[in-house]
């Protein structure tokens, strides 16, 4: 059975017809579309052979890495980690190297004598456009640590 068409008001207090079908707004059309892109573009970043190989082996990938680092509050979480063994826990051999400055950190991952590190925002995106005197190197950020809002806090009972 055909649905009628019914008048309806919109926000703006102009009229639209509708047919039954639930309409969408701006809104919500935004956002459905957005996560479907997004799905899509994690699913096409997903190689046939990353998609073939994806739960293959509980190994990690690089068992040795090298983290570098420089001594600042930023820097916590992979000397935690390491302290507490977690990378151990997950088959990972890890070694801190600490660095003097932000260049000798930059310079050696894209020499490739580290593996991992933290980094100041800007410094992948420059290193990757060849600015500032970094060597042009591609970077990939596979995640952020933080966005320069580090800070340690600790139970009352244990200062």
């Amino acid at each position: 059975m055909p649905t009628t068409p019914s008048k309806t008001r919109t926000r703006a207090g102009s009229s639209s017809t509708t047919t039954g079908v639930a309409a969408l707004n701006r809104r919500q059309f935004i956002n459905r579309s957005a996560g479907l892109t997004a799905a899509a573009a994690l699913w096409s970043a997903l190689g046939t052979r990353a998609r073939a190989a994806a739960g293959a082996s509980d190994a990690p990938e690089m068992p040795n890495l090298n983290i570098g680092i420089i001594a600042l509050t930023d820097c916590s979480p992979f000397v935690i980690a390491h302290e507490k063994g977690f990378f151990k826990k997950y088959g990972i051999n890890a070694t801190i190297t600490k660095g003097a400055n932000w260049a000798a950190i930059r310079d050696s991952l894209s020499s490739g004598s580290i593996h991992a590190t933290h980094m100041l925002t800007g410094m992948p995106i420059a290193s990757t456009m060849g600015l500032l005197g970094s060597p042009k190197k591609p970077m990939i950020i596979p995640w952020m640590i933080n966005r320069n809002g580090q800070a340690i806090t600790l139970k009352s009972e244990w200062k």
